[in-house]
């Protein structure tokens, strides 16, 4: 299927990306979920390509017209504009709930108390397999980040290592997200190649936290608190 963009709404179609140069999606395990797509600014539909505006597109092999948001573009001299998304879900990263909190409820029970307890996501619904009863709580967090944080979400409480499907507004959380068909991956049979990648660019081993406001007499002041080390800060070369 060809791209289509959508204004803001993802109501009104703005028309058919027909001279898509390319146009690909990626999506990361319970992690980013994005879009890229070059397109000729010789066609006038590329002045439409603007943040906020919505791609529909074919996103993987099970789920078509899924919507992705443009975050970001980038004119090059070569004559083409290109676009970064992401897909809709990531609008929950914007909403807050503000108190959830239950002692046994179901994986799907606790996803729609997220939705019917949020801002501006009361459209979302949530599925899952997981039957499992759990505490759950999430209090003054946003949406995205009760569904798939580190400590205490809704992945990190329900199941062993549950995965994330997102479709559109639908959101499901299964213990397991594939199928299992038998196929062995074997290396310079169906795998030609292989790659590690090692970036430590994002550790973080020490943390200093610290504000800065302006009182009714217009003087500055700073409030700090001590600084914060890891355990495994010793495992490093430098903080």
């Amino acid at each position: 299927m060809k791209p289509i963009l959508y204004d803001k709404t993802g109501k009104t179609q703005l028309g058919v990306l027909e001279h898509c140069i390319s146009c690909f999606t990626e999506e990361e395990r319970n992690g980013g979920f994005t879009l890229t797509l070059t397109y000729p600014i010789t066609d006038e539909l590329h002045k439409d390509l603007i943040y906020d505006n919505i791609i529909v597109v074919k996103a993987n092999d099970e789920y078509d017209n899924q919507q992705f948001r443009i975050a970001a573009t980038e004119r090059i001299m070569k004559g083409t504009i290109t676009v970064k998304a992401v897909h809709i879900s990531y609008d929950l990263v914007y909403d807050l709930v503000q108190n959830v909190s239950f002692e046994k409820e179901s994986c799907e029970y606790a996803l729609n108390q997220l939705f019917r307890n949020s801002h501006f996501s009361k459209h979302y619904r949530g599925y899952s397999n997981i039957v499992n009863a759990q505490k759950y709580s999430a209090n003054n967090k946003n949406i995205w980040e009760a569904i798939v944080g580190s400590t205490g979400s809704i992945i990190d409480t329900y199941g062993k290592g549950p995965e994330i499907i997102r479709d559109n507004t639908n959101i499901h959380v299964l213990n397991k997200r594939g199928t299992d068909r038998g196929v062995v991956i074997e290396y310079s049979v169906n795998m030609l190649d292989e790659a590690l990648e090692i970036d430590a660019s994002s550790i973080v081993t020490s943390i200093y936290g610290f504000a800065r406001y302006t009182d009714e007499e217009n003087n500055e002041h700073i409030v700090s608190a001590p600084r914060i080390n890891s355990t495994l800060i010793d495992n490093y070369a430098h903080p």
